[in-house]
């Protein structure tokens, strides 16, 4: 009696540590923070569990037809419930970043509490909780009423499709490497935009000791390896930089630099620059 007794307090401890309460009746977006099989998820007092794109796992007399087999770590869904039900989020172990898989709005996890603050906005646009409250960037920051991130609970995320989302720090972060070009600016392509792109889960940077104040007619293409992948001609610069111009590749991930190239030199007469290879960074592989 006493071994059942402790094996009952042991699961409600488990379950009391990981569960996420639903606020209302009905849809409630909540948090999934450790990969679950259709099979592991405990639907006790829950209707329906939906994906962003509509794919959903059916309790009762629909069951039969559900067409979601797992949830995955690092997203929100849609849960249907009574308001008090609690919901078995699960528990984020280490560093969870996950990319936004389209362009706009995704629903994205929040593992921890997180004032406004700590949150890296890098390449998010905003951030909204299901009541609407929201942490807005740019020339919108100050209009923002969501003080910050509650653990459990999903939240709608704008940016574009690759944008790394960090659902929870974990107890380390990315080696920060030191900056040796700190006087560098972000470097220009043909209409004037930041030469700032996306790439596997990183972002690559150009920047340069020099300026430019004109839209060119052509590029010039800046390309290299980036841990251990080619990126081609992801990164274009404005041709109208002036011979010896110095131009430095820094790579970013959650908004932390984890790796520098080496500084290239612009030549007038080339239409494409070699940055080199920029391996070993400190997060790859995370």
């Amino acid at each position: 009696m006493k071994k059942t007794l402790l094996l009952i307090s042991l699961i409600f401890m488990t379950l009391s540590s990981t569960a996420t309460e639903l606020k209302r009746d009905g849809w409630n977006l909540i948090s999934v923070c450790q990969d679950m099989n259709r099979s592991d998820i405990d639907m006790t007092n829950i209707e329906e569990i939906q994906r962003q794109d509509g794919h959903t796992i059916y309790t009762g007399a629909y069951a039969d037809f559900s067409n979601l087999d797992a949830l995955a770590s690092g997203y929100g869904y849609w849960v249907k419930g009574v308001k008090g039900v609690n919901f078995a989020s699960g528990v984020a172990q280490n560093r969870l970043e996950k990319s936004l898989l389209r362009n706009g709005w995704n629903l994205m996890a929040s593992c921890e509490d997180r004032a406004k603050a700590d949150i890296n906005m890098t390449n998010i646009e905003e951030i909204q909780s299901q009541n609407g409250d929201t942490i807005y960037t740019g020339v919108y920051a100050d209009f923002s009423n969501l003080d910050g991130l509650v653990s459990g609970y999903g939240y709608w995320v704008k940016g574009d499709a690759g944008t790394l989302f960090n659902a929870y720090r974990g107890n380390g972060s990315c080696t920060e490497v030191t900056d040796t070009f700190p006087n560098f600016i972000i470097a220009k392509d043909n209409m004037l935009k930041d030469v700032s792109k996306l790439f596997n889960g990183f972002t690559v940077t150009a920047t340069t000791d020099s300026e430019v104040a004109e839209t060119s007619m052509s590029t010039n293409a800046f390309y290299g390896i980036v841990d251990g992948a080619s990126t081609n001609a992801l990164l274009k610069l404005n041709s109208n930089y002036s011979n010896g111009s110095r131009f430095v590749v820094k790579v970013y991930r959650a908004g932390t630099l984890v790796g520098i190239g080496t500084e290239k030199v612009f030549d007038v007469a080339s239409i494409s620059i070699d940055f080199g290879v920029i391996d070993n960074l400190s997060c790859g592989g995370e």
